[in-house]
């Protein structure tokens, strides 16, 4: 695998790896260590850092695939995608919202354009609740890479002095807004939207 080719892999900012799509078979993929990377920085406990590629059939090594979104989030963007890009599969998908995961790994090049703001307050003062969560999908679902059934979006959390109630320091960051789908009503997390 060239330096250059794939999907850059990050840990903590700092690049570790490269993801790419093997030559024989695009639906395979493989995993190869920049060759400077320090053995402490493993994607994976069952990847330990070494100069051979790890090869993968059919899809994304797991320690990539767990955090790719499910339900609805994921059928949402394999529609908006899929006709633009033919063949759309796991590689494709976390090359869209790979850099939005939460945690230590990011997969993929940082895009031209950042995540759109958007408030708490904002949300709340939304035009009665019919079609939030649509306009919330089609603005957000491509900077949400986030697993789990229940539809979530992620946003930026806004910084400290933005918060209306005093509490401890926090630093800006994303974090998953989950959305009642039955009631329209917004759940942000604890951490939040309680301080």
């Amino acid at each position: 695998m060239a330096i250059d080719e794939g999907l850059p892999v990050t840990l903590d900012n700092r690049l570790v790896g490269r993801l790419a799509r093997s030559d024989a078979d695009r639906r395979d993929t493989r995993f190869r260590y920049e060759t400077a990377t320090d053995p402490r920085d493993a994607v994976s406990l069952p990847m330990p850092v070494r100069g051979d590629e790890y090869p993968w059939p059919r899809g994304v090594h797991p320690v990539f695939e767990m955090n790719l979104p499910e339900g609805y989030l994921r059928h949402n963007l394999a529609r908006m995608f899929s006709k633009a890009i033919r063949g759309f599969d796991d590689y494709d998908l976390l090359e869209i919202v790979g850099l939005f995961q939460l945690g230590r790994l990011g997969v993929g090049a940082i895009p031209e354009q950042g995540m759109p703001d958007i408030s708490i307050g904002e949300l709340l003062l939304h035009d009665g609740a019919e079609g939030l969560f649509d306009d919330l999908m089609a603005k957000y679902a491509r900077y949400s890479g986030i697993s789990g059934v229940q539809p979530k979006v992620l946003r930026e959390s806004p910084p400290p002095t933005e918060r209306r109630r005093p509490g401890p320091a926090q630093s800006p960051g994303r974090r998953p807004t989950k959305l009642n789908t039955s009631t329209s009503r917004i759940s942000a997390p604890v951490a939040t939207c309680c301080q």
